[in-house]
């Protein structure tokens, strides 16, 4: 996560930003070609498009009547982007766009900010936008690892050890939890435990997740963007390092014990 830091072996299975704006009218309608200049400033570099189709439905309340009543409905499109390996995805819309990395794409944060530099260009032809949330955030999980193994990996502080008691009981189905802290001007959910993929059917393994999910919700202007996402993941990785053992840093790095 960290500038210049890099693990040989780490247990990220994604990487998420996110960036919420006012509606942009140009891709508000139905009109499919709508984000074809946003399509060309990515193409080398993200050349398969596909389209999707969500059906909006906004309720509102009418002070008049009793209750609430449908105001409006619409088919909303998504334009949704990924690279020739398809382990890296933009998805674009009139009032979002999320950039997420697999596991198998991710290898340093320089290059996430570099895809979010294209994106931030592409979107010029759409200017002005007005941002209101910006969103960071990796998912890790360790996988096959025991319990007494995941007490060696993780820190107290981020291992409910409620789950000692409660694996291998046939009722157990997951236990997460879940801790919110704020430094400065960002907000960082953390949801941590033991997931299971196969939920609510409790014969599935459960693997340990470290879930940070940093979030900014005063951003003014889309040049700040760049800035705000080193000092978020600066943030992230603080956070990171005080929730595992040196061990799993080792382990992450190569470093075998003696």
């Amino acid at each position: 996560m960290k500038k210049g830091e890099r693990y040989e072996n780490p247990y990220l299975t994604e990487v998420i930003v996110r960036i919420n704006f006012s509606t942009i009218l140009a891709l508000s309608g139905n009109n499919e070609s709508a984000a074809e200049d946003f399509r060309k400033n990515i193409f080398e570099q993200y050349p398969i498009a596909l389209l999707k189709k969500n059906h909006e439905v906004n309720i509102g309340l009418n002070i008049q009547s009793d209750g609430f009543n449908q105001i409006n409905q619409r088919d909303k499109i998504i334009w949704e982007f990924k690279n020739k390996e398809d382990n890296k995805k933009i998805e674009l819309s009139d009032s979002y766009v999320l950039l997420t990395y697999t596991k198998e794409a991710y290898t340093n944060f320089r290059y996430l900010l570099q895809d979010i530099i294209l994106i931030l260009d592409a979107l010029k032809k759409y200017s002005p936008i007005n941002p209101h949330l910006l969103q960071l955030r990796y998912i890790n999980q360790l996988s096959g690892k025991s319990i007494e193994e995941l007490t060696k990996c993780i820190n107290k502080p981020y291992f409910n050890e409620e789950i000692i008691d409660l694996n291998g009981k046939d009722t157990f189905v997951q236990n997460l939890s879940r801790l919110t802290i704020t430094e400065g001007k960002y907000l960082l959910n953390t949801q941590y435990g033991l997931f299971n993929p196969g939920y609510p059917n409790p014969n599935f393994e459960k693997n340990y997740i470290l879930d940070f999910d940093c979030s900014f919700y005063n951003i003014e202007s889309m040049n700040q963007i760049n800035e705000e996402l080193k000092e978020m993941n600066y943030f992230i990785w603080k956070q990171f390092q005080l929730a595992i053992t040196d061990k799993l840093k080792k382990e992450m790095k190569g470093e075998l014990d003696e």
